[in-house]
């Protein structure tokens, strides 16, 4: 049986390979990387892939969570440090905005079986329901991810660097998600998020119980 700490080293690992692949390995190519728009146009595509969104979308909210768990796991590894409560703080915030983005994974399937059904009215709505509930998920997650950031600085149990990495990718990642988040910006926050994680995950991994 894994060690806790090796178990929160897999987990913070393993979530974003988990999302990239769902996300990336078949959201992405299933709608041809044309740009999510809303359009009717995109609801009729998402529509004619209705079946592999849904999957994909299961998959990488299931990657979604496993950052969460992560995060989680990582703050009972840091129950007794001078950033206890801080961190505490941080990983509920994150595991809050994690459940907006189960609930945008649902809307944004269910506007792909509108498209299907060629309700593309209805799917229009699903579409920016998700859209306006994964733009306050990411804020509510990257704000958090920038306290566990700060929990990290001021109890110093990983380097600094990567402390000031999370603060920094947290704050322009949320900023960004609440004031477009359709722009090509949102990948600092969704990259520098998953990178971080890893090398989280890593790093705890290698590290001594």
């Amino acid at each position: 049986m894994l060690a806790s700490r090796s178990l929160t080293g897999w987990i913070l690992t393993l979530g974003p390979i988990v999302t990239f692949v769902g996300f990336l390995g078949f959201v992405f190519p299933a709608l041809g990387g044309s740009t999510p728009d809303g359009s009717t146009e995109f609801i009729k595509l998402m529509g004619e892939n209705a079946d592999i969104i849904e999957f994909g979308s299961l998959i990488g909210t299931f990657g979604l969570c496993l950052h969460a768990a992560g995060i989680a796991l990582l703050n009972s590894q840091m129950r007794d440090g001078s950033g206890s409560q801080i961190m505490l703080a941080g990983t509920i915030i994150y595991v809050m905005g994690t459940a907006g983005y189960i609930m945008e994974s649902a809307l944004f399937s269910n506007a792909a079986e509108w498209g299907a059904s060629e309700g593309f009215l209805d799917g229009i709505m699903f579409y920016n329901l998700a859209q306006a509930i994964g733009s306050w998920a990411t804020f509510f997650t990257l704000i958090g991810f920038s306290i566990v950031g700060l929990a990290i600085l001021i109890q110093k149990n990983f380097n600094m660097i990567l402390a000031y990495a999370f603060i920094v990718i947290g704050l322009a990642g949320a900023i960004i998600a609440i004031i477009d988040y359709s722009s090509d910006l949102m990948i600092i926050g969704y990259l520098g998020n998953a990178i971080l994680l890893v090398v989280t995950g890593i790093l705890t991994i290698r590290s001594k119980e």
